[in-house]
């Protein structure tokens, strides 16, 4: 499988499985907002020990598309990435490390939620949403400074940790408007229904 290239450092272990790369984190943080002395503060805990993080490059039409997920169930798709050395280049986020793949300047962002996502996954769907549209209007700018290739590792992970498209049940892409001749067929048919 084609590699791609992490902005600031990739963590210690990438292992590579059925044409998926587990980006691995020893432990996932969240934030826990507390009040003290009047004043909101957010503090990083852990909410989940061993946060594998799944990046799929796939190539279609001798163009680059990057797949990966949110929270197991919601399909994140990259069609119109920054190459650099015809490399799409990732970034992960703090604490959670939800992906995000560097994106054209043309690129435009849509999304179909399902309305069996429960909730509270719904709540996080939106906050990754209003990131990205942000990043894709400007107002937040991600720098690309120092870029990263790694390692590959070949180990089991755990059978739920399985990247598996048809497992997802909302989609948020970035880039051009899927159109069928561009979109792999796996994709193509989630984004259909």
């Amino acid at each position: 499988m084609e590699k791609i290239l992490v902005n600031k450092k990739p963590p210690k272990k990438v292992i590579e499985k059925e044409e998926v790369h587990y980006f691995y984190w020893p432990i996932e943080l969240g934030l826990l907002r507390i009040k003290l002395f009047n004043k909101n503060i957010n503090l990083p805990i852990p909410i989940q020990f061993h946060d594998y993080e799944p990046i799929k490059v796939i190539k279609s039409n001798n163009k680059y598309i990057v797949a990966s997920r949110f929270h197991y169930n919601v399909l994140l798709y990259f069609n119109n990435p920054k190459l650099l050395n015809k490399k799409a280049i990732a970034d992960f986020s703090f604490g959670s490390h939800s992906p995000y793949i560097h994106s054209k300047i043309d690129s435009k962002l849509g999304s179909i939620i399902s309305p069996t996502l429960e909730a509270v996954e719904l709540k996080w769907f939106s906050l990754l949403y209003i990131f990205y549209q942000q990043i894709v209007s400007g107002k937040i700018d991600i720098e690309i400074k120092d870029t990263y290739d790694y390692e590959l590792e070949e180990e089991d992970i755990p059978k739920e940790i399985i990247f598996d498209i048809n497992k997802c049940n909302s989609i948020i892409w970035l880039g051009k408007t899927p159109e069928e001749r561009d979109t792999p067929s796996d994709i193509w048919n989630f984004i259909r229904e």
